[in-house]
């Protein structure tokens, strides 16, 4: 489950999280040897248990550290233009909600979304034609239960093993763990959002089958591995 687990201001140590800031000013931060530039406008991310140096601190800044399944970015960067906009609008807002009344996990749940959508679309805009294209044919038939991954690669012009590899280096993830990851995040989602059919909220067969799972109880046990709770279990929990 993707979430905020802290949300304030920097206080310099590294993080198991994903640790995202939105500076007062302008500087440059060294990580792995690299300088990286940022300013007031934009939103620098550090993946988890960065360590760097800056010659401008980010202490006292507003900022945020977000605990997931899956990072959209492996290395610091400084997120500029719209999306370092609305991450830095999402860092303003989160300590609003962090004593939790008022619906201020549902809100934190949706921002933490809000930063990660930004961080991945940030992340597929350096993405290679081919990886590309394998993550858009998954995000298509993400609930189609028929749906073959292999048949999608070996569709891909070039050496499955290749595409795989290549896959994995760019998304930190198998194109299955991918596909996983995918379903499991539009299963949360349907809980999150208490959807209902006509009668009654929707059970756990309707849900896997939204998912493209074809067996309820493997899906119960897939979400249950992933999420470390039944889906009974994390909708009472939400």
């Amino acid at each position: 489950m993707s979430k905020i687990v802290f949300a304030g201001v920097y206080d310099g140590a590294p993080h198991k999280g994903l640790t995202v800031i939105a500076p007062d000013k302008e500087g440059v931060f060294t990580a792995d040897g690299r300088e990286y530039a940022f300013g007031n406008d934009c939103a620098v991310v550090l993946p988890p248990n960065a360590v760097f140096s800056v010659d401008v601190g980010f202490l006292g800044c507003p900022s945020a550290i977000l605990e997931s399944a899956f990072y959209p970015v492996k290395k610091p960067c400084a997120l500029r233009g719209a999306a370092g906009g609305t991450v830095r609008f999402a860092l303003e807002r989160a300590p609003l909600f962090t004593d939790g009344g008022l619906g201020g996990e549902r809100v934190l749940s949706a921002l933490c979304a809000l930063i990660l959508s930004c961080l991945t679309l940030e992340g597929e805009s350096k993405l290679s034609p081919v990886t590309r294209r394998l993550t858009e044919e998954i995000d298509a038939h993400i609930s189609d239960g028929f749906y073959s991954l292999s048949e999608s690669i070996n569709k891909i012009p070039l050496n499955y093993d290749y595409v795989r590899k290549l896959f994995r280096k760019e998304t930190g993830l198998t194109p299955h763990g991918y596909l996983l990851k995918r379903r499991m995040e539009l299963a949360a989602e349907i809980i999150a959002s208490r959807a209902t059919n006509k009668y009654s909220a929707y059970s756990v067969s309707q849900i896997a089958e939204a998912c493209g799972f074809s067996e309820p109880l493997y899906f119960s046990r897939t979400f249950k591995k992933y999420y470390g709770a039944s889906p009974s279990d994390y909708a009472k929990n939400l």
